[in-house]
């Protein structure tokens, strides 16, 4: 993986984080008259949280792979 494909995928997550940030921010402004504030922002921290997660995870992998494949290229073992 090339040092453009990483920062696009970087890119594309965090921007999806944002996506989900904005969505949930809409959300609990509808909702905050009904629900104590403290569990709203922990619900809405939790769920960003995974979703980083398993995002962060995926790219991790990419990375890692992509790594191990250019050493093998230029040990010349490919």
């Amino acid at each position: 993986m090339t040092s453009d494909n990483r920062s696009m995928s970087a890119q594309s997550a965090l921007g999806h984080a944002m996506l989900a940030r904005g969505l949930s921010f809409r959300a609990i402004n509808d909702v905050v008259s009904h629900a104590p504030v403290f569990t709203l922002l922990s619900l809405r921290f939790s769920v960003t949280t995974v979703f980083l997660g398993i995002i962060g995870r995926s790219l991790l992998i990419q990375a890692a792979t992509g790594m191990y494949q250019e050493i093998m290229l230029e040990e010349g073992l490919v």
